[in-house]
């Protein structure tokens, strides 16, 4: 039986908006399909300005832009994190400052952010939001940053249809970013989405998402003319990557009540073995609402290796995650090193199990059993 990590998208209305875009001059002209998802999505983020990004990296590429303003040089992020989360940053000349990550959470240590990165020169911390998780100890990071003047910023590349105190996430920092990736439940192949609610930035990042224009303002007649007015990129996403999830945010609850039951069914069957000696679960994928990662934290390198061989063998896509940030090539060249003990497990001894729509509980209970026998295997 071959199992794939992931899968192409379901569309069921891709064709149907396609067409209307091609025969349309108007629809095509305003952007219709981006205009859509954005009124879907406005009821999730009540209050906050939206911009539909071609990337999550765009929209980081955006809030790095923003905290220049800030006059401050250093950034805080986690070790295990794509490395976009750190590039936007860097490439607008802030120093990175790494932070150590949570073994149950898999986001960073909030105890370390605190007690060891934040000084008077942090202009904002990056959290991630690991498949969505948020905790009681990420309430008192945005506490903390509310009452220090220190920008949050809520990186849900990986949440997308999460909620934390009754609030989709997203809600909580200055601003947030997710990732529409063909890689996520919900996708436009490839795109991203900016949340800001920080009133004072919405005017910068409007003329930064439109490459330096006043275009926003000169389509609403509050200006005469077209002019460049500031720094700037290209950020928009692309109209018929729109279109894509236009039709993805059509279904997205019904997907993701999917996908809630499978991790579901995957955490019960992977309690039964009773092989704590061999992995842990972290418990992030607990959580009822997780609906987009069930991963394993082995306890060596060498048996999270022999697992994933073995798992391909039986047909089984398995892969690991993020490369822990601070110990890359590039920031070893560059800058002062931690130590990260656990950032550095995450590297080599976590392997995601696959999770899609497209998976049957019994796909799920072939996975547990070849998990099984490839751990009893390496005994």
């Amino acid at each position: 039986m071959d199992v794939k990590f992931n899968k192409n998208p379901n569309v069921q209305f891709f064709q149907q908006h396609l067409q209307e875009l091609l025969t349309d001059y108007n629809s095509f002209r305003q952007k219709k399909a981006s205009e859509l998802c954005l009124s879907m999505l406005q009821p999730l983020f009540k209050e906050r300005h939206l911009w539909l990004t071609h990337s999550g990296t765009a929209a980081l590429e955006m809030i790095a832009d923003l905290l220049l303003q800030s006059g401050k040089s250093e950034i805080i992020v986690p070790s295990f994190c794509f490395v976009s989360t750190a590039v936007a940053f860097q490439n607008k000349g802030f120093q990175l400052r790494f932070a150590e990550a949570d073994p149950q959470t898999l986001s960073a240590s909030v105890p370390d952010i605190l007690n060891n990165l934040v000084n008077e020169n942090t202009a904002a911390v990056v959290w991630m939001h690991y498949a969505g998780t948020t905790t009681p100890a990420f309430m008192e990071l945005v506490n903390y940053c509310r009452a220090n003047e220190i920008f949050l910023i809520e990186d849900a590349a990986l949440g997308f249809g999460r909620t934390f105190e009754n609030q989709a996430i997203g809600n909580f920092g200055d601003a947030a970013i997710f990732s529409f990736d063909i890689t996520k439940p919900i996708s436009a192949i490839q795109g991203g989405l900016l949340v800001v609610q920080n009133k004072n930035w919405f005017k910068q990042a409007d003329s930064y998402y439109h490459i330096g224009t006043n275009r926003s303002a000169f389509e609403k007649g509050e200006v005469a003319n077209y002019q460049w007015v500031s720094l700037g990129s290209k950020c928009q996403m692309n109209e018929l990557n729109a279109a894509f999830l236009l039709d993805d945010l059509q279904n997205y609850t019904s997907k993701i009540t999917r996908l809630q039951q499978l991790s579901r069914y995957y955490v019960q069957g992977l309690k039964e073995l009773q092989l704590e000696h061999a992995f842990e679960l972290p418990s992030v994928f607990e959580h009822p609402e997780n609906h987009h990662v069930v991963g394993l934290l082995f306890t060596t390198a060498a048996l999270a290796q022999h697992v994933q061989k073995q798992m391909q063998q039986s047909g089984i896509e398995v892969f690991s995650h993020y490369q822990a940030l601070h110990a890359a090539p590039f920031v070893m060249q560059n800058q002062q090193q931690r130590t990260l003990p656990v950032a550095q497990k995450l590297t080599t001894n976590y392997l995601r199990l696959p999770l899609h729509e497209d998976l049957s509980f019994t796909h799920i209970d072939f996975v547990i059993d070849m998990l099984k026998q490839a751990i009893l295997n390496a005994s």
